[in-house]
């Protein structure tokens, strides 16, 4: 199950002998199917000429009906205001979303979808979510729990992890 580059580090674990081996491969098996699940994605999204930035676009502005500013719009989606410009760029010029003025400040824009982008969202997404329900679905009730469980026991150890549980003003050292 482990692609070439994490093959790569576990072997190389082995050949230097480190006693945390077994680690390292569960690492590389966790990072190899979350590499083979974000590729399964890609081309599933790519059918629709959609990248996953434009597919979560789509999925925020769906549920946002009034549109919503770039600046919040690059907030929820979790990229820059920079790469927001590009991705709304795109979606414009795809037809699948719109620039809109304000009424009370003609400067300041919000982001809507249009009627094919609004289609597009509720349709690409039910494909979508069914995708990742079957590929989660062979779990019963308790093997998910205890996945979940070991997800949020890694994720803790993580810089990530455990700069989300700090609290705020605190840094990792």
């Amino acid at each position: 199950m482990l692609n070439a580059k994490n093959r790569s580090l576990y072997e190389e674990a082995l050949r230097r002998g480190r006693t945390d081996y077994r680690q390292i491969k569960l690492c590389g098996g966790v990072l190899s199917l979350a590499s083979a699940i974000d590729a399964d994605c890609a081309r599933r999204l790519a059918r629709h000429q959609l990248s996953d930035s434009k597919f979560v676009m789509l999925i925020v502005l769906h549920e946002a009906k009034d549109g919503l500013a770039p600046n919040e719009l690059a907030t929820r989606c979790g990229v820059t205001r920079a790469t927001m410009t590009g991705l709304i760029d795109g979606l414009e010029r795809d037809g699948l979303a719109r620039r809109d003025a304000y009424e009370k400040d003609r400067r300041s824009v919000k982001i809507r979808l249009s009627d094919r982008g609004e289609h597009l969202a509720r349709t690409v997404f039910d494909e979508h979510a069914e995708w990742l329900g079957s590929v989660f679905g062979g779990l019963d009730r308790e093997q998910s729990e205890l996945l979940t469980s070991l997800i949020q026991a890694i994720w803790q150890k993580t810089d990530a992890g455990k700069l989300a549980a700090a609290p705020p003003g605190d840094e990792l050292a």
